[in-house]
């Protein structure tokens, strides 16, 4: 019964609700406004995945315990929405791939940081798939979980993850140098 009752809390909006479609703009606002783009609006601001918005599950997370992520920053981030697949290993002697779907909250040129619904493991290795917007060279890669935290008023998680190949951290940060 219990279950049931957690089912329905977490899906009963079927939409954003700080979404505005008659300014088509977010209510959420950090430094600012927040326009989203079309392909974000179709795919967060009108649907249940709202949850996976980073500008959604990046502003109602206050009083959540937070570890200090900006003492431990090499690289600047850059605010990015994009769906990622992680895949990790499953620790059964079956080693059956285990597929994870988030989203990123913020790209750097060493690593992600992502929210999940699911709690991603410390220190374990995974492959990730980006979306096709991004260049070929940089669709997939490995990395490491180096922390996961809960964010208890949009019931996920967010967690960093830093890139394991060289190659990869050059191409992310030619990327991010020339797009933004």
């Amino acid at each position: 019964m219990s279950e049931n009752i957690y089912a329905m809390s977490t899906h009963k909006e079927k939409n954003c609700p700080f979404w505005s479609p008659v300014k088509r703009s977010c209510s959420i606002a950090l430094d600012g406004l927040f326009i989203p783009t079309e392909d974000h609006i179709e795919i967060y601001c009108k649907t249940s995945d709202y949850p996976f918005c980073a500008q959604y599950n990046g502003q109602l997370d206050s009083g959540v315990p937070t570890c200090s992520i900006n003492d431990r920053r090499n690289y600047g981030r850059y605010i990015s929405s994009h769906r990622i697949t992680l895949v990790k290993t499953n620790d059964s002697d079956e080693q059956t791939p285990v597929t994870v779907l988030a989203t990123t909250i913020d790209l750097s040129e060493g690593g992600i940081r992502v929210f999940s619904a699911e709690n991603l493991t410390e220190d374990t290795t995974l492959h990730f798939s980006l979306d096709e917007n991004f260049p070929e060279q940089l669709q997939s890669g490995v990395a490491e979980i180096k922390w996961c935290l809960p964010q208890i008023s949009s019931n996920g998680f967010q967690a960093g993850l830093a890139f394991k190949d060289d190659a990869f951290i050059t191409a992310m940060g030619s990327y991010l140098e020339a797009s933004h």
